[in-house]
């Protein structure tokens, strides 16, 4: 049995590490999606990554439909690059899970403008 001291240094951890990952993965997302939608005349669209909520019933498949961006041929490529950031061994995801996925910058710009 672990004591009140034991607890709370694991639980101390566990949040740090948590802010950890925020900070890794989330802060520089926002700030490529800001900086992007600052550069203006570019021919070719630039892709950035948003985190995504995982809801009820969602798939790989129905998320690459639903965001697949210019940056990918086809929706299977699009399933890859996600797996492959957020690490993903299988195509398992869980309601609630918190993965980033790949969009437009301009698309995702004019979503934010409305």
């Amino acid at each position: 049995m672990m004591s009140r001291a034991v607890k709370g240094k694991v639980l101390m951890a566990v949040v740090i590490a948590v802010l950890a990952l925020f900070f890794i993965f989330v802060s520089p997302v926002r700030g490529l999606a800001s900086e992007a939608g600052t550069r203006a005349g570019k021919a070719e669209t630039e892709t950035v990554y948003v985190t995504y909520v995982v809801e009820p019933g969602d798939t790989l498949w129905d998320i690459a439909e639903d965001n697949l961006c210019s940056k990918f041929s086809d929706t299977q490529s699009y399933i890859k690059e996600v797996m492959r950031a957020n690490h993903i061994e299988n195509s398992n995801i869980h309601t609630g899970q918190l993965i980033i996925i790949p969009q437009d910058a301009a698309t995702l710009n004019a979503q934010v403008s409305n």
